[in-house]
């Protein structure tokens, strides 16, 4: 016999649609920008160094040897020495000839001894190594070097959304002292955020999209590395 199985429904239960977004609540409020140009400076500079240590494109001007260290060379061995070892010998005493045949009597006989004594023996001697310090020698340079070097960042911000860059003094491009020239370029756009419970904060944002947002929008993005 077959069993059939039944199966449940159930019942249809409609749930309330909670707005749960990433950036619910969040409003933008303002704006805020920093651009920053690099200024570089051609400097003639006088330097003296190890000569395999001078910058690449340096002028040579000149070089004398000098001492750059000291290296230990081997210099014989110190010596002391050994210890003294000794050994002490015990007096002995033998029948004179006369009376190992028995030709006399023991009152008649007398031994022949020979006194103790010390025998002493000198080790072999302690050596150690001898170090001497000899100077190494190497060339050292003076030297120019002629390069762009990083002067300083001219700076300009503001609070809206017209940023511009920041104005410099005339520039020279040649390579003379003292000439200037543009270098890098960096900038921060950043979008003021207000959340529900009236907290701010700053969001970094390309360009592109920064211009786009208007004070009073809805934010819809992650708000999880918002910037304090």
């Amino acid at each position: 016999m077959l069993q059939m199985t039944k199966k449940l429904t159930l019942p249809s239960v409609l749930l309330p649609l909670v707005c749960c977004g990433p950036g619910a609540g969040t409003k933008v409020v303002g704006h805020s920008w920093t651009r920053q140009v690099e200024v570089l400076q051609y400097k003639i500079s006088t330097g003296i160094d190890w000569c395999d240590q001078v910058p690449a494109g340096a002028q040579i001007l000149s070089q004398e040897n000098q001492i750059r260290s000291h290296e230990k060379i081997s210099d014989g061995q110190t010596c002391k020495p050994g210890r003294k070892r000794c050994l002490d010998i015990a007096a002995r005493c033998i029948p004179s000839p006369e009376c190992q045949g028995g030709e006399k009597s023991n009152q008649e006989c007398q031994e022949q001894c020979t006194p103790g004594y010390q025998e002493c023996v000198m080790g072999d001697p302690i050596c150690t190594p001898k170090y001497k310090d000899v100077p190494v020698w190497s060339p050292k340079c003076t030297f120019t070097l002629s390069r762009w070097n990083h002067s300083r960042w001219e700076t300009a911000s503001g609070r809206d959304q017209l940023p511009w860059w920041p104005q410099l003094h005339p520039l020279c491009s040649l390579e003379q002292e003292g000439c200037e020239k543009e270098g890098e370029r960096k900038a921060i756009y950043k979008a003021e955020l207000r959340d529900k419970n009236g907290t701010t904060f700053s969001y970094n944002l390309e360009e592109e999209e920064w211009k786009t947002l208007q004070v009073g929008s809805k934010w819809m993005r992650n708000i999880a590395d918002r910037i304090p």
